[in-house]
C-alpha cells in the first residue's frame, strides 16, 4: 500500500515538474477578441451607466414598464432627459 502525499509535498512536486504548454492559435485568438467586442448597432458609441437602487423601486419601475409597454432603457432615457430639462440642459439622452 502506498502512502498518500501531503499537500505540501504534492505542491512542491507539481512546481518542479515541467509541463508542455500548447502553442496558442493566433487566428482563433483574434476571432475570440472580435466576438467579445461586437455590440448591437443600437449600442454603438454608447456607454453603460449603472446605478444602485432599492429593490422595491426597481420592481415598481419594471411594473410601470409592463403597464406602459416600455423598456427600462426607454424609461431611463425619458427620465434622464427630464432631469436635463430640469437643470436647464439639452435633451441629449
Amino acid at each position: 500500500m502506498t502512502k498518500k502525499m501531503n499537500l505540501a509535498e504534492a505542491l512542491s512536486k507539481e512546481s518542479t515538474e515541467v509541463r508542455s504548454v500548447p502553442k496558442a492559435n493566433p487566428v482563433k485568438e483574434k476571432k475570440m477578441a472580435e466576438v467579445r467586442t461586437l455590440r448591437p448597432p443600437s449600442r454603438k458609441d454608447k456607454k453603460a451607466l449603472t446605478t444602485w437602487h432599492d429593490p422595491h423601486a426597481i420592481k415598481q419601475l419594471k411594473q410601470i414598464g409592463l403597464d406602459t409597454d416600455a423598456t427600462v432603457q426607454e424609461m431611463m432615457r425619458e427620465s434622464l432627459n427630464d432631469f436635463f430639462v430640469k437643470k436647464g440642459k439639452a435633451q441629449i439622452a
